[in-house]
């Protein structure tokens, strides 16, 4: 319907500016093929046209200035993104669920033992736990201090100070996880 009015709109204009249609001619009636009267009223076209234009314009400052149904995909996307990932854990939870039952049964119809598919635990797993999360937690507090000094450093806009101090401590985590790696392998080389 829009791109009616607007199409009409148009038309009526040009048709306006070139002289065809002009507000001094008296109305005149004329028949369609189809019987109905039309009326051929400069002043009515110029009408018609005047109040589709004010609709048109209130349109476009309802959309722009965000009032009654404007553009709020922000809103809209801030209900919406915990709803569906809610919903994305709750199926591949269930999957997983569903998988490993499915895994097992299979197992028991041939005859196999479902206690193969627990992974043994390793031994140095449990020694070095306490190490593997001191260097986790020590890289993520690192993490997070040089992410903060930095966005404060850089006076980056507030929206994207967390993304760097996210990026940081996600890095300085990984970073700690690896030297976890490397000193366990050097203690259990050396024994």
């Amino acid at each position: 319907m829009q791109l009616f009015n607007t199409t009409v709109l148009v038309v009526l204009a040009l048709l306006l500016s070139i002289g065809i249609l002009n507000a001094d001619t008296p109305a005149k009636t004329a028949t369609l093929d189809s019987g109905i009267a039309v009326v051929q009223d400069s002043g009515y076209y110029q009408f018609k046209l005047d109040s589709m234009k004010q609709e048109n314009d209130a349109h476009l400052r309802i959309v722009r200035e965000g009032i009654g149904g404007g553009d709020n995909t922000v809103q809209v996307m801030g209900v919406f993104v915990p709803i569906v990932l809610f919903i994305g854990m709750a199926i591949v939870l269930v999957q997983l669920v569903v998988s490993s039952r499915k895994v097992k049964l299979a197992m028991v119809e041939k005859g196999m033992d479902p206690s193969l598919l627990k992974q043994p635990h390793d031994e140095s797993s449990k020694k070095f736990s306490a190490l593997r999360l001191g260097l986790l937690i020590a890289g993520i507090g690192l993490g997070l201090l040089i992410g903060w000094y930095i966005a404060w450093a850089t006076q980056v806009e507030e929206s994207q100070q967390f993304f760097i101090t996210l990026g940081c401590s996600l890095s300085l985590g990984g970073v700690g996880l690896a030297m976890y790696h490397i000193i366990v392998r050097k203690i259990e080389k050396d024994k």
